[in-house]
């Protein structure tokens, strides 16, 4: 918002939460903001999950159920 250029932090998001409302939002800002920069905000809800896709490829997730595979 700053520079007027598109966020460079993500290539995605996905948010999972209880509401839809909140999963859009949650995951606008996180996309912006980047898996580094988003950890205070996830420090916030016990009950989202999220996978973010960085620029270089990598992907971090947290919240998510143990045996979820990437394919």
């Amino acid at each position: 918002p700053r520079t007027g250029y598109p966020a460079d932090t993500c290539r995605g998001t996905t948010v999972f939460a209880p509401s839809s409302t909140d999963a859009d939002a949650l995951s606008t800002i996180m996309f912006i903001l980047g898996s580094d920069d988003s950890q205070a905000i996830l420090a916030e809800f016990d009950d989202i999950g999220v996978i973010f896709v960085r620029r270089d490829g990598s992907i971090v997730s947290k919240g998510l159920v143990e045996g979820f595979e990437f394919q």
